[in-house]
Order: structure tokens, then C-alpha cells, then sequence
């Protein structure tokens, strides 16, 4: 984390404290997802979408568990967020 100097140019506790509690927007896509007119279940997934928390099979063998990643649709590659959003077969056609 970087602190902010004050006005005066200079570093202080305060200074330090306001910072970590400020409640700044890191992200400018949560507005949208969390709006009442989006069903809630569609948000969430759209959130660990934007996090890239999805449980895919990438994903889990990150976490040192071993599996075999096969796509589910085309059965062709691995099951990735990527391939499995964008680049499978079964995908595009949607």
C-alpha cells in the first residue's frame, strides 16, 4: 500500500488512518452487477466472474488438488475460464 502525504507535504498517523479506512471504489463494475433490475444469483456469478473465482478445473488444481481438467461440453481441452467461456465449441455456437 501507498500512503498519501497530506496537503502540507507531509506523512502522518492520521494521514495513515484515513487512508486505510477510506471506502474508495477499486472496482467500477460492482455498481452494475448489484443493481435490483439483475436477478441476484446472475450477479454473484458475474462477480466471481470479474474475480476470477469460478470453480474451474485450473482454478482447483491451483489450490495443489490433482485432477484431470477435460472441457465438459466439447471434451477436447482443458477446462479453463477462457476456453470454457470463450473459446469451446459449444460456446461460440451460443
Amino acid at each position: 500500500m501507498i500512503w498519501k502525504l497530506d496537503i502540507q507535504g507531509i506523512f502522518s498517523t492520521k494521514n495513515a488512518y484515513e487512508t486505510l479506512r477510506s471506502k474508495d471504489d477499486l472496482a467500477w463494475w460492482w455498481k452494475y452487477i448489484w443493481r435490483q433490475a439483475i436477478h441476484s444469483k446472475l450477479g454473484g456469478f458475474a462477480w466471481c466472474l470479474l474475480n476470477h473465482l469460478l470453480p474451474m478445473d485450473d482454478a482447483i488444481m491451483k489450490r495443489g488438488i490433482s485432477i484431470v481438467s477435460v472441457c465438459h461440453q466439447c471434451h477436447n481441452a482443458s477446462e479453463t475460464e477462457s476456453h470454457t467461456l470463450l473459446q469451446c465449441p459449444f460456446a461460440v455456437s451460443l
